[in-house]
């Protein structure tokens, strides 16, 4: 064991040495005393304290008002927002603090962040603080989307408590949420009628305290609503009459949505009322709402006299099976010069009622996209209503809807079912032959055959010597196509060609007395490429525009003499056949002798009669 040899330090001066270890250094500056053989240590001397200065009255005010300028955590003020990562993190701080954060606000009477009232709320009713809609991963500040998320009424009442201090707030989406009248009447109750402007509560069954409400916001004079959205809401009749009516008169709303809601044929009378004095209105959509044979009549009197709409869904709604309903949908559909978008499948309409429909859309040319499914036709690719006894369903198209909020939809993969313009994104091209380049055919006729016409023929336009053309519209992607002349069949040298397996046989009328039969088996094919068709900004081609028709040279019209039989005179009696008729020149005496004023003049009915039988006998000779 190793001894301890202490040695005498020249700093210390006296009796007894001070004793330091050789080889350690005190890092505090301890000393060591022997005293009797025990060895203690002695703590050096610190400073004396400072005594505390209290602030002045101008360095509290200070203090004060440095602690007033910068907001406290959890306050509105402290907000960061509701969309990305700082809004993340200022949740979950918030979330730990919540009893510190909650307690300084009631005491200061601070109001509080949408984050903390919500997350209080949550507490009260025992849910787990999920930052539902509070805050989000991207999007904008004004925007509240929700939809499926199927939050409930106890999360409803909690989000409720975080927007009331939300004053931005202008889109509001709570598609199928599982809410009833009592979470959805919550949340109406903090928008502000003079900032939102849509309002999305489909799949929900609202009850009739949330309708009435959404009926006072569009009554309030401040109201910026344009897109409202109640499918399939459990809507009562009555309501939607009352909401209907309001509507009419409505300055702002362009979207109105009420399908699924099966509110029958009472509502047709409003309906029409609405389309009547409506300015504003853009789509309205209507489907499965069994409106039957009566609620369509209405709604399309209406349409007569509406001059905004443009896209309408009645589908699935049993308009058909009348014929006064057909009639007045297709004098509808014929004067109105707007709409653009119709869907009326699934109405069983009738073979008959069909061929109405057909003739009065033959004169519209705006209606771009146009669903038949369900009826007793078709409907070509020119937008032409094909009667058809026994139609054949699009595959696919049922779950289709014209009117569609959806984001999901990618550019680039349209639907190719029907022969819808809008739905299937169709593209404007100009199809070309030019005599010598083309091919060798430069003269008149040549006809041009597309897949989607069934390869029908179509006249190309004479634009120049051998050159010919025609712009149609066309679905997008792959399009296979021939052209002929006469009896000949002909293909586009520069252009890719692609052989049938099975050969087409066409059989057509290209001019009286001229009825070919084409057989194919090679084709040419390209990707159709143009400007898609779109209702904000249609291209030039025109839906049901009549085909050109080809007159040869040699074929002219007969000329028929003129003859009175068969002109518009052929009715008219001739002075030498009136003598020979005396009950037609006593009719004609007796017409003129009602219209005359003699029996006012002479009032004696002996002389009134002798002064008639005077006047019959000349009357041949006036």
């Amino acid at each position: 064991m190793s001894s301890l040899r202490l040695q005498a330090s020249p700093e210390v001066t006296g009796s007894v040495p001070l004793l330091r270890h050789p080889k350690r250094t005190n890092p505090r500056g301890v000393r060591f005393r022997s005293n009797e053989g025990v060895l203690s240590t002695v703590t050096p001397r610190s400073p004396p304290p400072v005594p505390k200065r209290e602030p002045t009255t101008f360095e509290m005010m200070r203090m004060f008002q440095q602690s007033r300028a910068d907001p406290r955590e959890g306050t509105l003020q402290a907000f960061k927002g509701h969309v990305g990562k700082d809004a993340k993190l200022d949740f979950y701080g918030n979330f730990h603090k919540i009893g510190k954060i909650a307690e300084i606000n009631r005491f200061e009477k601070l109001e509080p962040s949408p984050n903390v009232a919500y997350i209080e709320e949550t507490e009260r009713s025992r849910l787990f603080p999920q930052p539902m809609g509070i805050i989000r991963r991207k999007g904008k500040e004004t925007e509240l989307d929700l939809h499926l998320y199927r939050m409930g009424d106890n999360y409803a009442s909690a989000l409720s408590e975080g927007l009331k201090s939300v004053k931005s707030l202008e889109r509001l989406n709570l598609k199928s949420n599982r809410l009833s009248q009592t979470g959805s009447l919550k949340v109406l109750e903090t928008v502000r009628a003079n900032v939102i402007k849509e309002i999305n509560l489909s799949e929900n069954v609202l009850g009739s305290a949330p309708i009435r409400l959404i009926i006072s916001l569009l009554q309030d004079r401040r109201n910026q609503i344009v897109k409202l959205n109640l499918e399939c809401t459990g809507i009562s009749t009555e309501l939607a009459k009352d909401l209907i009516t309001v509507v009419a008169f409505n300055k702002h709303l362009k979207y109105l949505n009420l399908a699924k809601n099966r509110l029958g044929d009472k509502v047709g009378e409003n309906l029409n009322e609405m389309l009547v004095s409506n300015s504003t209105l853009k789509r309205l959509d209507l489907h499965w709402n069994g409106l039957g044979s009566r609620g369509g009549f209405q709604l399309f009197d209406g349409l007569k006299h509406n001059r905004y709409l443009q896209m309408l869904d009645v589908s699935w709604n049993g308009l058909g099976k009348d014929i006064a309903t057909a009639t007045c949908a297709a004098e509808a559909l014929e004067k109105h010069q707007y709409l653009m978008h119709l869907d009326m499948s699934y109405n069983s309409f009738t073979y008959e009622e069909c061929q109405v429909l057909d003739g009065g859309l033959r004169h519209n040319h705006v209606l771009l996209g146009l669903h038949m499914d369900g009826n007793e036709c078709t409907v070509s690719s020119k937008g032409f209503v094909v009667p058809d006894r026994d139609p054949k369903l699009e595959p696919g198209h049922m779950a289709q809807r014209i009117i569609s909020t959806s984001k999901s939809k990618k550019r680039g993969r349209p639907s190719r079912t029907g022969t819808c313009w809008v739905c299937g994104e169709w593209v404007e091209v100009m199809f070309e032959w030019k005599g010598g380049v083309s091919g060798e055919v430069s003269e008149e006729p040549v006809y041009i055959h597309l897949e989607c016409d069934g390869y029908h023929h179509d006249l190309m336009e004479k634009v120049g010597q051998g050159c010919f053309q025609l712009t149609r519209a066309i679905p997008a992607g792959e399009i296979k196509f021939f052209f002929s002349h006469k009896e000949e069949t002909m293909l586009e040298v520069n252009l890719p060609k692609v052989r049938l397996v099975d050969p087409v046989t066409v059989a057509f009328t290209k001019w009286p007395e001229f009825a070919p039969h084409l057989t194919v088996t090679k084709l040419n094919h390209m990707t159709a490429q143009g400007d898609i068709c779109s209702i904000k900004d249609p291209f030039a081609t025109k839906p049901r525009t009549p085909p050109l028709m080809y007159v040869p040279p040699g074929i002219g019209m007969e000329k028929v003499p003129w003859t009175i039989p068969m002109s518009l005179f052929k009715d008219y009696v001739f002075d030498s056949e009136v003598t020979l008729r005396q009950d037609m020149v006593n009719n004609c005496f007796e017409f003129d002798w009602k219209t005359s004023r003699i029996p006012t003049l002479v009032k004696d009915e002996p002389q009134l009669a002798a002064v008639k039988e005077v006047l019959r006998s000349c009357y041949p000779r006036l």
